[in-house]
């Protein structure tokens, strides 16, 4: 009986040896543009066959003004755009952490004014390439 176990143990550790590798989780998120919010991964965006997605912030200081300022714009496949602006300090920092594999959650109001921006850098989003 033991040496039976044994031959299940070693027969079950060669299989799982031979089984296929599996990295992290990985999600992909392409652009979504709605009548108040975008959203979607940068890297999947970049990443695309079509030539139309894009999504991204921008931060940047004008002279004489004390406050940096962000814009955040995305466009989907079907080339629906978006595009908020704000001097708000907590969403110019969240604007700032962007990266080439972030997730970008932006929403504004009427007068594409951001009223909230979600940057999420996490592993499981895919990373650009050149």
């Amino acid at each position: 009986m033991k040496s039976l176990f044994a031959v299940s143990v070693v027969v079950c550790a060669v299989v799982a040896s031979l089984a296929p590798a599996h990295a992290g989780f990985k999600q992909y998120v392409a652009v979504d543009v709605g009548t108040n919010y975008a959203e979607g991964s940068v890297g999947y965006a970049r990443n695309s066959t079509d030539t139309r997605q894009s999504i991204g912030c921008t931060v940047y200081a004008t002279s004489g003004v004390a406050s940096l300022s962000a814009m955040c714009s995305a466009a989907n496949a079907f080339g629906a755009r978006a595009t908020c602006t704000t001097t708000e300090a907590p969403l110019v920092s969240a604007a700032q952490s962007a990266k080439g594999d972030s997730y970008i959650h932006f929403m504004f109001d009427a007068a594409k004014k951001c009223t909230e921006i979600w940057v999420d850098n996490d592993s499981s989003y895919e990373p650009k390439k050149p």
